[in-house]
C-alpha cells in the first residue's frame, strides 16, 4: 500500500466488475479466468456472498457472484465482485432472488424477482448501492499507478462491508 501502510485485513486485490445482467456475468467469468491464466495466475473458482445454510432457499436462489484467482509467485488472490448495473436502474445489486416456477393454474408468467436485504456484500445498504457513488468513476493511487476507483470510495465500501466508522486512518485510498 501506498506510505508504507499495511493491509492488516487481507493481503488480496479486491475488485469490482460491472455486467448488465447475470447471464452476462456467467458468459464473461471464462473469458476473465482466461486472460488471468494466461497471465500466470493458476486458477479460479467461484462462490456466493449469501452466507445461508446449505440446501435453504436463499442459498438455492444465489448466483455465483464472486471470482476468487490465486497464483503463487508472487503469492496473491484476486478477489472479484460482480455487481449486476442495469441500464434503467438508479442502482446496482449483487443478489436476486427470483421465483422461477409458475404457481399452480397461473399459466406462464415472468418470474418474479426482488433483491434481498441482508444476503449478499451489499447487505449493509440492504442489497443495493447508489450508482451515484460510484459514476462516474474517479482516479485512486495504487502504487505508483493510477486507477479506477469509485467516486465515492467512502459509500462504495461502508456499503459492501457493513462498517459505519471507516475512516481515512484505516483505509488506505
Amino acid at each position: 500500500l501506498s506510505q508504507g501502510r499495511t493491509d492488516v485485513v487481507d493481503f488480496d486485490v479486491d475488485v469490482m466488475v460491472a455486467a448488465p445482467s447475470e447471464e452476462a456475468w456467467l458468459s464473461m467469468t471464462p473469458t476473465i479466468v482466461a486472460a488471468l491464466k494466461k497471465r500466470g495466475w493458476k486458477g479460479c473458482y467461484t462462490r456466493t456472498s449469501v452466507a445461508a445454510p446449505h440446501g435453504s432457499m436463499e442459498m438455492l436462489r444465489a448466483r455465483a457472484d464472486l471470482l476468487l484467482c490465486y497464483r503463487y509467485d508472487p503469492h496473491m488472490v484476486l478477489d472479484i465482485t460482480s455487481y449486476i448495473s442495469r441500464p434503467e436502474s438508479g442502482s446496482v445489486y449483487v443478489q436476486r432472488f427470483c421465483e422461477v416456477k409458475p404457481r399452480r393454474g397461473s399459466g406462464p408468467r415472468p418470474p418474479s424477482c426482488f433483491v434481498p436485504h441482508n444476503h449478499g456484500v451489499l447487505r449493509a445498504f440492504k442489497g443495493r448501492l447508489r450508482k451515484a457513488a460510484f459514476l462516474p468513476m474517479g482516479r485512486c493511487k495504487a502504487g505508483h499507478l493510477s486507477v479506477p476507483c469509485p467516486r465515492r470510495p467512502f459509500e462504495t465500501i461502508r456499503s459492501m462491508a457493513g462498517i459505519g466508522n471507516l475512516s481515512g486512518t484505516c483505509i488506505a485510498l
